[in-house]
């Protein structure tokens, strides 16, 4: 089975052994992995790297029948929801500027306005319309999309930023909502408290989060 991954920095493991990685784990399961996975990157970022696997794969396929990929698993949306002090566009105007970008720099490093003020790097209406783009870009060279669902932030980030989890629910009810045959949400911690899962950082999969996803996924897939 060929698998594709995309992602942000869960994918590979930041601060777990290679070995205890849920990707590796399907690796020595007996599946041939691809993993494209990029430390921060956001939905938009995952669209990115499937418009390059793109241009691969059109040279690839000889016909509509063939798909480079079994499936395609996506793992991102942490760094979508995660308070900044402005949404993503509104940051990168104010980084021109040296003291507009001081004071970027300043609020960042405030727990007081990321708690009370902070929004969202990447917008529920920008989440969607990329979700929706990258539905109809990844259907073209892989036959299903098991998407992960977002864990909860923990520890650390909470101490940072604030509880947000409520954020990571309407991010998580999106993908839920745009569920379909060919592009599945794949829950992961139902009722399980997510921290047991997130290191001490609050976001990264600690061998027990690794070891949860790995046995959620080969339900979903016939290994």
């Amino acid at each position: 089975m060929k698998i594709l991954i995309l992602g942000d920095s869960l994918t590979f493991g930041h601060g777990v052994n290679l070995e205890n990685t849920w990707p590796y784990l399907l690796q020595k399961k007996g599946c041939w992995v691809t993993h494209r996975g990029r430390g921060g990157s956001t939905i938009i970022k995952v669209l990115e790297e499937l418009n390059e696997i793109e241009d691969w794969s059109k040279k690839k396929r000889k016909n509509n029948n063939f798909y480079p990929f079994d499936i395609c698993i996506i793992q991102a949306g942490i760094v979508d929801s995660t308070p900044r002090p402005f949404s993503r566009n509104i940051s990168f105007l104010l980084s021109k500027m040296y003291i507009t970008n001081l004071i970027l720099l300043k609020l960042g490093k405030s727990r007081f306005f990321l708690r009370y003020f902070g929004k969202p790097w990447i917008s529920e209406n920008i989440f969607l319309k990329n979700l929706k783009l990258l539905k109809k870009k990844v259907n073209n060279f892989a036959k299903k999309t098991i998407y992960l669902e977002i864990a909860m932030p923990a520890h650390h980030l909470i101490d940072n930023c604030g509880n947000f989890s409520e954020r990571v629910k309407k991010y998580n009810k999106i993908l839920k909502e745009n569920n379909d045959k060919k592009f599945l949400f794949l829950p992961i911690y139902g009722d399980q408290l997510s921290d047991k899962y997130i290191l001490k950082d609050g976001y990264h999969l600690n061998q027990s989060g690794h070891n949860l996803i790995f046995k959620n996924i080969i339900k979903r897939i016939n290994i």
